[in-house]
């Protein structure tokens, strides 16, 4: 080829290329530069282009990439917010510019593309995201601005109408607060037993108790926890009217009857007697379990705070239920301890044999106050003295030697502690017993003691 020919074809690409310039965007020609390695001509090309303000959005767009290319991602972020401002709802533009402002640590402008992001394209992971934002800057009035404008379009989870309702009742608009949250406890799939506890809290102090407690007796049902049970009645009780407070009172009680009598008690040392009262007029509940420490605890709780009618209502429940010769003689004992034995030897009809055997010591001493020793004796003499308790054991002791004498009572002591089954409790008695009627001396005795334990060592 001539040099005639290779200058020709040099001039022809000059020229294409200078027309493919010049009839090119100057997006594409600043691509251009900056695929050439030109950075610096394609820095001022932008420049230049946004001084004009000859740039388009898409250009903006395009831009705004092409000075991220050239590494100057805070203008490159300036000339993206130009392009948010002609295009609010593009998605991807606002994605980028979240991700650009969490890589470089600037909160305010993370809120700021945040919530332009949840305008442009409602979802929970922003809201979750932008909401934590704020929390985090301690922004709580944004925080809950931005919930409640999406609560509805966006049904909060639990946590997130928790967190307005708190918010709502910190700013002092209860009203407001209960409205959330008694539309969130009407859909609840759960347990919800955050949100209506706090509902529970803002009902009672802004005086609807009684919706209060309606609401609470249908959760307590299903939540089956004695601790929340009680502690909502002791709080609507505070303030609540008395027969209010008492219908709680009497369904927790008959859902947790483990819990009632403590219920009852702690209702009566905060004041409540006539709830307190209200329980214990229902006691036994269905499914109570009638133990020596309940019924024992009924009769205390009942000596303390309820009227005289229920402690002979339910003793005479009991006493209608053949079965239950065990709760009876517990309670006959526990009526004697709380008001004396007169009580109890008053009743009509009389206690049968059946419930004095069940409790060997009171029944005793019942038997010897109407004159019937050979029931007592024999009361005392088959009954176990390890199964006592320590009261019980020195009770026995004492009317051992009123039934049977001084010298018949040593015996049957001896013959117990001869069979290695006298408690330590009793050896005392035992001692004192014997020293009485001369058959074993006080030294004899701590002898014989001492050496029944050594042997029992070894």
């Amino acid at each position: 080829m001539t040099s005639a020919r290779i200058l020709l074809a040099v001039i022809v690409a000059i020229c294409l290329a200078a027309g493919y310039l010049a009839q090119s965007g100057p997006e594409e020609r600043i691509a251009t530069l900056i695929r050439d390695g030109r950075r610096a001509e394609a820095s001022r090309e932008i420049d230049t282009v946004l001084a004009d303000g000859r740039a388009t959005p898409h250009m903006l767009m395009t831009l705004a990439h092409l000075q991220d290319a050239l590494g100057d991602p805070a203008r490159a972020t300036e000339t993206m917010e130009l392009y948010r401002l002609a295009r609010p709802d593009d998605t991807a533009a606002l994605d980028w510019l979240v991700n650009r402002y969490e890589g470089s640590e600037d909160p305010d402008g993370l809120a700021e593309a945040l919530a332009a992001r949840l305008q442009a394209r409602p979802t929970r992971e922003t809201l979750a995201r932008l909401t934590a934002l704020h929390r985090y800057a301690g922004r709580f009035a944004e925080e809950r601005a931005v919930l409640q404008t999406y609560d509805r379009a966006l049904s909060l989870d639990s946590d997130q109408v928790q967190r307005l309702a708190e918010l709502l009742a910190a700013e002092g608009r209860d009203a407001e607060a209960i409205s959330v949250l008694k539309r969130a406890d009407e859909a609840a799939a759960g347990d919800g037993e955050r949100s209506r506890t706090l509902l529970f809290t803002l009902l009672v102090q802004g005086g609807h108790h009684a919706e209060a407690a309606r609401r609470a007796q249908g959760w307590l049902a299903l939540w089956k926890k004695p601790w929340l049970a009680t502690r909502f009645t002791l709080r609507l009780a505070r303030h609540a009217p008395m027969e209010v407070a008492a219908r709680l009172a009497r369904t927790s009680a008959a859902l947790h009857p483990d819990g009632g009598l403590y219920l009852a008690k702690s209702l009566g040392e905060q004041g409540a007697r006539g709830a307190a009262d209200a329980v214990l007029a229902d006691w036994p509940w269905p499914e109570t379990r009638l133990t020596v420490q309940e019924v024992q605890s009924f009769v205390e709780v009942a000596a303390r705070f309820g009227r005289p009618a229920h402690l002979w209502g339910a003793f005479a429940r009991l006493r209608a239920r053949p079965a239950e010769t065990a709760a009876q003689a517990t309670f006959a004992e526990a009526l004697a301890s709380q008001f004396g034995d007169g009580v109890v030897l008053a009743l009509q009809p009389p206690l049968a044999m059946e419930l004095l055997r069940e409790r060997p010591v009171f029944g005793a001493r019942i038997a010897l106050a109407t004159g019937r020793r050979s029931l007592a004796q024999h009361l005392l003499a088959t009954a176990e003295p390890g199964a006592l308790s320590v009261p019980e054991q020195l009770d026995w002791s004492r009317l051992l030697r009123t039934a049977f004498g001084p010298l018949r009572g040593f015996e049957i002591l001896d013959e117990v502690r001869r069979r290695g089954d006298l408690p330590a409790g009793l050896q005392a008695s035992h001692r004192d017993l014997g020293a009485e009627i001369g058959r074993v001396s006080v030294r004899r005795s701590n002898f014989a003691d001492a050496n029944l334990t050594g042997r029992a060592t070894r």
